[in-house]
């Protein structure tokens, strides 16, 4: 990039002066006010007005919405058959025919029914190492447990720990290895997500909204602070009201 910014009008940038602002490693040229002049234009002229990115994309998703809850204005086939948006005959219904609603109140109800959980995985050196010790162990206690079982009642001294796992054949062994070697902190952690999400209110009210935006817009927005008192809060936003750049 040029050691100068370029001005760029808000009416001319189309989201020019943003991109440069993202994708620039010249940290020091965003320390210039003309610079964050262009970005701050950039912004603002996406958010407001009435053919920004912000202003069709909620026309979209009010469409979206109206097609979902089967509310679309038929008038317009009125006009289509010169009826100059009167109902001329009483006899014919132009209520909008429920086809996205079904479809829509299908798909939610049948994702409402699976039971996600948060599972947290480590991925740094230490704790991959942790678990290859752990899985080798159970490997290795699998493969001589009669062995080290006989060991054990001859000598009066505890070889295998109590609390090992040990598996009856292979496929069990694969299976523990793959979906129950956790570490404590990984357990922990998703124990902690996941009440935080039941709190919350997640499993019913709110994950029922949430898919209800996945289907009828295709975006999700939450809100996530931790207030005063250390707790936890996931608040619901509806999709409409967000307009955020992420940087």
């Amino acid at each position: 990039m040029a050691d100068s910014p370029l001005f760029i009008s808000a009416a001319n940038s189309n989201g020019e002066a943003l991109k440069k602002f993202q994708i620039t490693t010249d940290v020091s040229s965003k320390k210039d006010y003309a610079y964050g002049k262009n970005v701050a234009q950039s912004i603002y002229s996406t958010i407001y007005g009435n053919q920004t990115y912000f202003w069709l994309r909620n026309n979209r998703f009010r469409k979206n919405r109206q097609i979902a809850n089967g509310k679309i204005d038929m008038s317009v086939f009125m006009d289509r058959l010169e009826m100059n948006s009167k109902a001329n005959f009483v006899n014919i219904n132009w209520k909008s025919i429920i086809i996205g609603n079904t479809i829509v109140a299908r798909l939610v109800g049948s994702w409402m029914s699976r039971n996600e959980k948060v599972t947290v995985t480590a991925t740094d050196s230490a704790s991959a190492m942790l678990k290859k010790n752990a899985a080798d162990e159970a490997e290795f206690i699998y493969q001589n447990k009669e062995i080290l079982a006989q060991l054990q009642q001859e000598s009066g001294i505890p070889i295998i720990p109590k609390d090992q796992f040990i598996a009856e054949d292979k496929d069990e062994l694969d299976r523990w290895i793959s979906e129950f070697n956790h570490l404590p902190e990984e357990i922990q952690y998703s124990i902690g997500c996941n009440n935080v999400l039941e709190a919350n209110g997640w499993n019913d009210v709110l994950k029922q909204r949430l898919l209800h935006d996945s289907a009828e817009v295709g975006l999700v927005c939450t809100y996530t602070f931790m207030d005063e008192e250390g707790e936890v809060h996931v608040q619901w936003i509806r999709p409409e009201k967000c307009n955020l750049f992420l940087f």
